[in-house]
């Protein structure tokens, strides 16, 4: 099969474009079967002639997040030359929260443009999530790596999960951590803000801190959070963002990893982090929902009150040795799982598998 993969993220700012796009392609360009192209979403809009010819010569697109404009003219008209169009997401847009970057963009269709050479705010036509939900409408089906996200987005596509895969070596030739203070911490995006606020966590925090002199908390990422947890800022250390080679060492310097939830737009997020924390053998705490369910046994889920979050963490910080060394078992076994090279045979046979279904071509009959 040939593929091309059209991932959303820009160069040198790619985040959920490495899991859903980028390294699934690469497992598979590895394996020497299959034909695999890359391309940027801005290059398959504006389609020259050498793109219009590696499409061509595609059997299957799949398309990251970005469906709207000139990109759904161009999935259809691949679509009708027998090409099989897959969707491929990672969020669920129809919940998004007002703290979010992207918030105006997917729920007030606000984008940035010029209009008679003055920069403004300019309304989009027709709305981004119809346009969305058309190119998902359009797709032969959709890949996401949440089941939420399967029950949900199935009312306008076949939706299936493919969960996000790591490539495993990155993460797992560390050492225990030698912090002088015991260390909480997470990574967190523009779209944590809610997770924080609304999950008591922040509170919970303040109590471990005030009773545990040897605790500090961690973030990374959004330095808003760090500014929301109401303790002095000697108790606080700040890690601005970096890219996802230098991701799992930082990772690396928790020792216990927290993942706090909260609202709907939360229901739909992957298993990412803690996953993370398995592979780097953390013990973890996460807030209990649809989105960590499955994932129970390998770490410690806690409804969002106050006093769970902060009986779970002194637990995990007043045993820490021993916590440690569960981490190292099952949890660190699961985690393995996740290895992308070892699931390229997987993720190849469910592309071929849902096209037969969804497509009928007679090509995917070839091995």
């Amino acid at each position: 099969m040939n593929f091309i993969f059209v991932y959303a993220d820009r160069d040198g700012e790619a985040n959920t474009s490495i899991f859903r796009m980028i390294r699934p392609a690469h497992a598979i360009a590895k394996t020497k079967k299959h034909g695999v192209i890359l391309l940027p979403i801005e290059s398959f809009e504006k389609h020259n002639k050498e793109i219009e010819d590696a499409c061509n010569n595609a059997n299957i697109i799949v398309i990251e997040r970005n469906l709207f404009g000139d990109v759904l003219t161009k999935a259809l008209y691949y679509k009708v030359r027998q090409k099989i169009i897959v969707a491929n997401f990672d969020d669920g847009y129809h919940a998004i929260q007002p703290e979010n970057i992207t918030y105006d963009f997917w729920k007030n269709g606000h984008i940035k443009g010029v209009e008679n050479g003055v920069e403004k705010t300019l309304t989009a036509y027709p709305h981004p999530y119809d346009q969305f939900t058309w190119g998902l409408r359009q797709s032969h089906f959709c890949l996401v790596p949440s089941k939420e996200l399967v029950k949900y987005y199935n009312q306008f596509a076949p939706v299936y999960c493919l969960p996000n895969y790591f490539n495993v070596e990155e993460y797992i030739n560390f050492q225990d951590p030698n912090n002088e203070d015991i260390i909480i911490g997470n990574g967190s995006s523009m779209s944590h803000v809610e997770s924080w606020r609304n999950s008591n966590i922040l509170e919970a925090i303040k109590n471990v801190v005030d009773i545990r002199p040897n605790v500090k908390i961690k973030i990374c990422g959004d330095r808003r959070i760090l500014d929301m947890i109401p303790i002095s800022d000697d108790r606080k250390i700040f890690q601005p963002y970096v890219n996802h080679i230098q991701w799992p060492a930082i990772v690396n310097t928790f020792d216990i990893g927290v993942a706090p939830l909260a609202g709907e737009y939360d229901k739909y997020r992957s298993i990412i982090k803690p996953v993370e924390y398995c592979l780097t053998k953390k013990p973890w705490v996460a807030s209990d929902g649809p989105a960590y369910h499955e994932i129970a046994e390998y770490g410690t889920l806690v409804k969002n009150t106050v006093p769970e979050w902060t009986i779970s963490l002194l637990n995990k910080i007043d045993n820490l040795s021993e916590e440690r060394e569960k981490a190292k078992g099952k949890p660190y076994q699961f985690g393995l799982t996740f290895d992308v090279d070892l699931n390229v045979n997987h993720i190849i046979d469910m592309y071929r598998q849902l096209s037969r279904i969804h497509a009928h071509l007679e090509f995917l009959d070839q091995p």
